[in-house]
Parts: structure tokens; C-alpha cells; sequence
């Protein structure tokens, strides 16, 4: 009996101290969450850019309808730089910031579109036919590394294999993209999920 009153007392003891101990506070100096960019119902657009320091940001993205030149930004008491813009028809866009004159892309967003010499962020607006994820058989993109003897460089390909074609049956088209083309697909590639739907 002593020894169960013994325990009890020694479990009492320790949830009381559990109790009792404050939960640890934030850290002072901790970087302030944002999210960018927000996509909200109506389809309209928030970008948001933290940078306290900076002198002005404007949002350019020339395939985004509407943008012209580019949209300034305003900047609230926390250095948050923050625009709207949209509604915006569904689709894929690629946006960048200007920062003081120096183009940036979006660090809170980890959708990024490349090219030769560019990288640009992205941005998606649910809606639309062609590049809205669906329920559907899926292929393959895949990145290949190749020597060209005749630029004597590497280069870098993107390979689309449409759904069934590692079961090593049947035949499947071959379209080659070169140039603008290339770019055009390769944006189509990363900006929607290829399925059996826009395989011809």
C-alpha cells in the first residue's frame, strides 16, 4: 500500500512539473513566414516579397494578361512587399521581381521554369483544360545529359514518354522539338502533369 501511494505521488510530482514548465518562447529575431504567390478563388493573384531594404519591387511577367511592363509593388511596416493583380484566365505563368533594378525570382516559391540563360517562377491558376492535373493515365518527363560532337559541349534534352511505354509493347509517335518549339513544349512539361489526354 505505501509503495502504490509512493508511486502515485511520484507520478503526481512529475506531471505537475510538466504542467508547470513554459512552453518555449519564439525567438526574437525569426524570420517572418509570408506566402507567395496566393492564387485566390476568384482567380485574382497575390505576390508577396520580403525585402525591408529595398528601395522599390515591381512584379514583371510578360505572359501574364494584363502585366505590360510590370506591376509595382508596395511595401508595408514589416518590409513586405505585396500586389495584386487578376483576375487572371487559368493557366500557367512565369513572373519574376525586380528588386531595386536586379531581377529575381520568387524564394517562396519552389515552381521555377528554366531556360538557356533564364530561370522564372510560376504560378498556376486551376481551370484550365490543358494543364490542370486530372485522374488520368500519366507519362514520364525525363532529363538527359548528351555529348554533341558537333557543338563539342554537353547539352541537356527533355524526353516525354507517354503512359504504357516501358511495358515495351505496342508503337508510339516520335515529335521533335527544336528551338522556340522546344522551350514552348518544355514550359507545357513542367507547368502541367503530361497525360494520355494531350498525347497525340
Amino acid at each position: 500500500m505505501k509503495l502504490k501511494k509512493l508511486c502515485a505521488a511520484f507520478v503526481a510530482a512529475i506531471a505537475f512539473a510538466a504542467i508547470s514548465v513554459p512552453a518555449p518562447a519564439q525567438a526574437p529575431n525569426a524570420p517572418l513566414q509570408i506566402t507567395s504567390p496566393e492564387v485566390q478563388a476568384d482567380r485574382k493573384i497575390t505576390f508577396r516579397l520580403l525585402a525591408p531594404k529595398a528601395e522599390s519591387v515591381r512584379l514583371t511577367g510578360s505572359d501574364i494578361p494584363g502585366m505590360g511592363s510590370g506591376k509595382d509593388m508596395t511595401k508595408d511596416d514589416k518590409g513586405v512587399w505585396e500586389v495584386t493583380i487578376g483576375p487572371i484566365e487559368p493557366g500557367t505563368y512565369r513572373y519574376t521581381f525586380n528588386l531595386s533594378g536586379v531581377t529575381v525570382i520568387d524564394p517562396r516559391n519552389p515552381s521555377v521554369s528554366e531556360s538557356n540563360a533564364n530561370v522564372w517562377s510560376m504560378v498556376h491558376v486551376p481551370g484550365s483544360e490543358l494543364q490542370d492535373t486530372k485522374n488520368v493515365p500519366h507519362g514520364a518527363i525525363s532529363a538527359v545529359t548528351y555529348y554533341s560532337t558537333a557543338l563539342g559541349k554537353f547539352r541537356r534534352m527533355q524526353v516525354y514518354t507517354p503512359p504504357g511505354y516501358e511495358s515495351g509493347r505496342g508503337k508510339f509517335p516520335v515529335f521533335t522539338c527544336c528551338t522556340a518549339q522546344a522551350i514552348a513544349m518544355i514550359r507545357g512539361l513542367q507547368s502541367g502533369a503530361p497525360d494520355s489526354s494531350s498525347t497525340t
